[in-house]
């Protein structure tokens, strides 16, 4: 399904973008127009998953992960197995009681 928007431009806007279609060689305006909402709507979804992935990040940091490079995989496991220890009584162990 396909929606119709009126938009409203100055004249000034108007004359830029007929510039900017010759230039670019948009066969139309509409084109034009399609193709710097899809781009504009495309930069905002990165600007979201890089925010999102920089949250991660600093989770990770602040959750001490890293302070395990370097660990051999035994004292990675213990600690693995300790932190889940921990998760399951603050978390669980209330239900089994």
């Amino acid at each position: 399904m396909n929606r119709e928007i009126l938009w409203n431009v100055s004249d000034s806007m108007f004359n830029e973008m007929l510039v900017i279609q010759q230039e670019l060689s948009f066969p139309n305006i509409k084109d034009l127009i399609t193709q710097a909402v899809q781009r504009y709507i495309s930069d905002i979804q990165h600007e979201s998953w890089w925010f999102d992935f920089k949250k991660l990040q600093k989770q990770v940091r602040n959750s001490g992960i890293f302070i395990q490079l370097g660990q051999s995989k035994d004292e990675i496991i213990d600690n693995l197995r300790e932190q889940r220890k921990q998760i399951f009584e603050s978390d669980y162990a209330n239900i089994y009681r």
